[in-house]
């Protein structure tokens, strides 16, 4: 019989000049912090004549440290008057997640504009690159089109794409216009992905034909229009054509090519400026323990909590 592993045991340990090169101990040098315990007493205690600790210190350092661009800058921190658990943070701030991570790379005068954002190799051996430049511009393309259907703050737009770069444009193009985007593994079956359109009630799904797989195709529309026909509330179905003429795939009277859909809209777009609690994503649990739960995270937060 095997037996289990020893938990004090120490399975890997980063070299020192790894652990010199980390952001978090560029943290710790800029505050004057010793170690991984002073790092977290700093951080969430206030501590007797150290201006520089404490919860509040800590996450109003933070969007500077991180230069998170706000559109309007926040009046507090948090608001816990509620309680701790319903803490709102940075209420009065106003912020867009697409802003941060492609928009402001994007501009004219950007020092990264024609960088490189996203490198991507597909299983076949086929490889794209994107820069900042076309990702906004790809973005904002998303961003009409969902505007063109009814997609509005507070909408939520499904996502389940398969590996491509696409699913990089789809996702900041949700954030531009305030949607929640709603990522559903395209590995999940027909009953999983129902139970997270039927739950979020999404009326825009971003799909595929199919994808790769040890080298073989595999068709993921069928699934989506089961997982549609089983959920409803979906009305329009945007499919990005992976397979080519690899696959026939079934077509339902909502579908609409990618290329048809996105890609022909105008590539420019105002992203909206929007409140730090505003809804980003509904990111839902594995469902191992019961019915899948959303988790939801907000543009202020997303970028706070990654980063930290």
């Amino acid at each position: 019989m095997q037996t289990a592993p020893d938990p004090d045991q120490i399975v890997h340990e980063p070299s020192a000049e790894f652990v010199d090169s980390t952001n978090v101990s560029e943290f710790m040098r800029e505050y004057g912090i010793a170690d991984y315990d002073e790092l977290i007493e700093r951080t969430t205690t206030n501590l007797e004549g150290v201006d520089d600790s404490g919860v509040e210190w800590f996450w109003d350092t933070l969007p500077d440290y991180l230069d998170i661009d706000f559109y309007t800058e926040y009046d507090q921190v948090r608001d816990d008057s509620d309680g701790p658990q319903f803490s709102e943070w940075y209420p009065g701030g106003e912020l867009n997640l697409a802003h941060n991570v492609v928009d402001r790379h994007a501009e004219s005068d950007a020092e990264k504009r024609n960088t490189v954002a996203c490198i991507w190799e597909g299983e076949p051996g086929d490889v794209r690159e994107i820069t900042y430049h076309e990702l906004a511009r790809q973005s904002n393309k998303v961003a009409n089109y969902l505007e063109s259907v009814g997609i509005d703050t507070g909408d939520t737009v499904g996502l389940y794409m398969p590996m491509v770069p696409e699913v990089i444009s789809i996702l900041y193009g949700c954030f531009k216009v305030g949607a929640i985007a709603v990522p559903i593994f395209s590995g999940f079956g027909v009953d999983a992905t129902a139970t997270r359109i039927e739950d979020s009630e999404c009326s825009v799904l971003f799909t595929g034909d199919g994808f790769y797989r040890r080298g073989k195709p595999l068709t993921l529309k069928e699934s989506a229009d089961d997982a549609i026909d089983q959920a409803g509330h979906v009305e329009h179905t945007v499919v990005y054509d992976r397979l080519g003429d690899d696959v026939d795939i079934p077509w339902q009277e909502r579908d609409e090519w990618f290329a048809d859909a996105v890609e022909t809209q105008d590539d420019a777009y105002d992203t909206k400026s929007l409140p730090s609690n505003q809804e980003s994503m509904l990111l839902y649990s594995s469902g191992t323990t019961g019915k899948p739960k959303g988790i939801v995270h907000t543009h202020a937060g997303v970028q706070m909590q990654c980063a930290k």
